[in-house]
């Protein structure tokens, strides 16, 4: 499937560059799943290096991603269509290799994580 390629590089290099429903929708088809807001950045690294294997090309905006801020991101989005065009096709992550984990008990055990470390 196609995606356009501020979606891919938010997940890739995490800074969002697109809406979160753009997120969603890649993560979800490369995983076959239907994630929560939470588990969002584990499935984003996950994904990252399956997307950077099947599209090397990409570790290039590596060079970039440092100066997208809030007041540059349209001219680097800009330039990267002109590197990469604006869509690309992304092939599903390979089946059973994605650590499933049920959204409400992984948020509970990131809960307890955090109140652990709270003095």
């Amino acid at each position: 499937m196609k995606f356009d390629i501020e979606t891919i590089l938010s997940v890739t290099h995490g800074k969002l560059l697109t809406s979160i429903s753009n997120i969603y929708a890649i993560l979800n088809y490369l995983l076959d799943d239907n994630l929560f807001t939470h588990q969002l950045p584990r499935a984003s690294q996950f994904c990252k290096e399956f997307i950077l294997a099947e599209h090397p090309e990409l570790k290039k905006w590596d060079n970039y991603s440092q100066y997208v801020s809030t007041e540059t991101w349209k001219e680097y989005l800009g330039k990267a269509k002109r590197m990469f065009g604006s869509k690309l096709e992304i092939s599903k992550v390979p089946a059973n290799t994605w650590g499933y984990k049920n959204p409400i008990e992984e948020l509970q055990k990131m809960v307890k994580h955090v109140d652990k470390h709270e003095p």
